[in-house]
């Protein structure tokens, strides 16, 4: 499967969600991290293995009506922009992109672009259940459901600690649950260690946008537990979803004291980066993310003209460099790249005016 391809398939989260912190809260995962007790962990396993592991979860999926309309891919087998569109999308692992083709690696992403399962990740199985909006709880429900699918393959599982995996920290559930935030109001202030600090306290961290040890863009942040073993999974998706009530309400607030204080340099501020969008030439991904990041806030507050959460979604997502590459059919200069970024921007932007 192709770049082109991989572009043309469907992904939930970019609709944009529904209901309650819509614009906030950009997305709803719940990963759960899964061994097969008859295989060495990945650290240690044989290509041959991996290669048994990827046809017996393929076939684990091809029997189950949650995957009737499912695409199974070769992660090993497909060019780097295709794998860095699906990255991009949140679909695979940094890893997972990065990996050698030497080890067989599996791809197995359900018909609504909801649930991806990467296989020979750190773990034989990651479940990743991916909705827009704040549906952590909806998440949680859909991942049981999958974990089901998989389980007949045999878990390594213990009694007394649970879920076994091959780093201690995801021991016992295996559950990360996380939100993606939007929160430039937030991060303008200088306020970010003082949330990391809190959310460290209560079992819980921030990461950046695309995970663990990735840099933040657009002031989109992860936020997720860190403590899998001694809580239910609903009490730690439960937990999340409180301290993710508590941070929307602070963002919102410090948004409104924003523009009281800062007043007509606030206006400038958005319609700058609403100028910049519609009109630039050139301009890099973080630049695009920035100006996106400031123009939702806009739209948010009502002072910028409206941009639905699907749009603005799909404006994120396409202006990142696999997308962007993607698009153009070939591989594209960092130059060429903004070039066309820039011109995808206007179009895009032409349409809201």
């Amino acid at each position: 499967m192709g770049p082109s391809q991989v572009l043309s398939l469907p992904l939930e989260w970019k609709g944009g969600g529904f209901g309650e912190l819509t614009g906030l809260v950009v997305t709803s995962r719940v990963r759960l991290a899964r061994n097969v007790a008859r295989f060495p962990f990945s650290v240690a396993i044989s290509p041959e293995e991996a290669e048994k592991l990827v046809e017996l979860a393929f076939e684990a999926a091809s029997r189950s009506p949650l995957f009737r309309e499912a695409v199974k891919l070769r992660l090993d087998r497909m060019d780097e922009i295709s794998r860095g569109v699906l990255f991009e999308r949140h679909q695979i692992s940094f890893d997972m992109m990065r990996a050698s083709p030497q080890m067989p690696r599996g791809l197995i992403l359900d018909g609504s672009g909801t649930v991806s399962v990467m296989v020979n990740e750190e773990d034989h199985l990651r479940i990743q259940v991916l909705l827009g909006g704040f549906r952590l709880r909806e998440a949680l429900d859909i991942a049981f459901k999958v974990d089901e699918v998989f389980e007949a393959l045999g878990y390594a599982f213990d009694d007394e600690f649970g879920h076994l995996t091959s780093c201690p920290t995801n021991v016992g559930t295996g559950l990360r649950a996380s939100v993606m935030l939007h929160l430039p109001a937030m991060q303008s202030s200088g306020v970010m260690d003082e949330l990391l600090k809190h959310c460290n306290q209560l079992g819980l961290t921030v990461r950046g946008t695309y995970g663990e040890g990735s840099a933040v863009f657009g002031a989109l942040y992860q936020l997720s537990n860190q403590v899998t073993l001694g809580r239910k999974e609903e009490e730690i998706a439960e937990l999340v979803s409180r301290v993710t009530r508590e941070v929307a309400e602070e963002e919102i607030a410090r948004r409104d004291r924003t523009r009281r204080e800062r007043g007509k340099a606030f206006l400038d501020h958005l319609w700058r980066a609403w100028g910049t969008l519609r009109y630039a030439q050139v301009i890099t991904s973080k630049e695009a993310l920035e100006k996106l990041s400031v123009v939702r806030v806009g739209s948010d507050m009502r002072i910028l003209p409206e941009i639905p959460m699907n749009m603005w979604n799909e404006l994120v997502l396409l202006t990142q460099p696999y997308h962007i590459q993607a698009m153009a059919g070939r591989e594209l200069s960092p130059e060429e790249r903004d070039v066309h970024r820039a011109s995808f921007l206007r179009s895009k932007m032409e349409l809201l005016s």
